[in-house]
């Protein structure tokens, strides 16, 4: 059975600059998605910005995604069951910033959730989790430099969850030792992108821009 990839965007070209409380919603938030800050970020003003035809999002974020409580920039939309989320990641703006692509069980600071994280513009790449509500954040494994624009994914299949990398968007390639299984993350999870400056006491407000944002349901990531 074929499970289309669904996306979404917005036309025009749009800047949201104003103050949300945790797990709020843009009131000019792409169509399709919800946009807001997880946990107490510095400063609490984020922006979203959609170029023309809605192709690409810059997504400004502070905060840390680390330890016990994390504190980003979040555009998410639900999912359940099996299925992926993936993104381009295009560039960056700021010298820590993290753009990650990513499925949380919620917005609650402290949540269980997996990522795949692409820090100082392509420098490093992280796959991180939390296995359960309060628990630590968990290093699974890494990549080196792979440059920008890169092509990120996740792919769950029951309650195991993979991070994939993709130069094209066509042909993907699991990353090593990154399957692992999240029984805490239940049937529905908040798939999307987290912008955080992956810092958490200066306020630096930093970005990243992402394109070919989508969730799909179903069929996994085609490997080569």
């Amino acid at each position: 059975m074929h499970h289309p990839i669904l996306e979404f965007g917005i036309t025009g070209r749009i800047r949201v600059k104003r103050r949300i409380g945790r797990g709020a919603q843009h009131t000019d938030c792409p169509s399709g998605w919800t946009c807001g800050d997880v946990g107490a970020t510095r400063p609490g003003t984020q922006a979203v910005t959609a170029t023309a035809g809605g192709a690409a999002w810059d997504v400004q974020g502070s905060g840390v995604i680390a330890n016990a409580s994390d504190s980003f920039h979040y555009v998410w939309r639900p999912l359940t069951g099996d299925g992926t989320v993936r993104a381009r990641v295009a560039s960056h703006e700021g010298l820590n910033v993290g753009a990650c692509v990513m499925m949380r069980q919620g917005t609650d600071p402290g949540a269980p959730f997996y990522a795949i994280c692409d820090y100082n513009i392509g420098a490093t790449v992280d796959v991180i989790y939390r296995s359960a509500q309060g628990a630590s954040e968990t290093f699974l494994a890494g990549i080196g430099a792979v440059g920008l624009p890169r092509y990120f994914g996740i792919g769950r299949a029951g309650d195991t969850f993979t991070a994939y990398v993709s130069d094209d968007g066509a042909t993907w390639a699991p990353i090593n030792r990154t399957s692992v299984a999240i029984g805490a993350m239940g049937s529905t999870v908040e798939a999307g992108v987290a912008v955080t400056s992956n810092n958490d006491g200066n306020g630096t407000l930093d970005a990243a821009t992402f394109d070919h944002v989508a969730v799909a349901t179903g069929a996994l990531f085609i490997s080569g």
